[in-house]
């Protein structure tokens, strides 16, 4: 077993076509799968044996190819075009999400600032109550 966990910080190589990146200790896919983006000449993505690759089990391709939309193989399976449709279905579905969420937060912001709440900087509520200051 190798000992790579990050894949942010790989060097950068223009004319990269397969890298083999199985057998290390990868746990995360944010931040991971999008930082290989550098390399837009990579064709073949092997990433078996890392927690994550585990994990994901049959949904690994289709989490590469979301991000990687050139590549042709991930680990021996090839990309075919089922695999490009599926990527598509899910992009789409993921998108959806998104704007689903943006939605529900910017509703809930109007929610609190109409009942007098405030979302303080540091991420932490505030409730502001008319006629409760301290100096009253």
């Amino acid at each position: 077993m190798n000992k790579i966990s990050r894949l942010e910080n790989l060097p950068t190589l223009p004319a990269l076509e397969h890298l083999d990146l199985g057998g290390n200790v990868i746990e995360k896919t944010d931040g991971d799968i999008p930082a290989l983006a550098i390399y837009p000449t990579l064709k073949t993505l092997i990433l078996a044996a890392n927690p994550f690759a585990d994990a994901l089990g049959d949904k690994l391709k289709i989490e590469v190819l979301l991000t990687l939309r050139k590549i042709k193989f991930v680990g021996e399976d090839e990309i075919n075009d089922d695999d490009r449709v599926v990527m598509k279905e899910e992009a789409k579905e993921r998108k959806k999400a998104a704007i689903a969420a943006a939605i529900e937060a910017e509703k809930l912001a109007m929610e609190r600032a109409a009942n007098g709440e405030e979302l303080r900087a540091d991420g932490e509520d505030d409730v502001v109550l008319a006629g409760s200051g301290e100096d009253e």
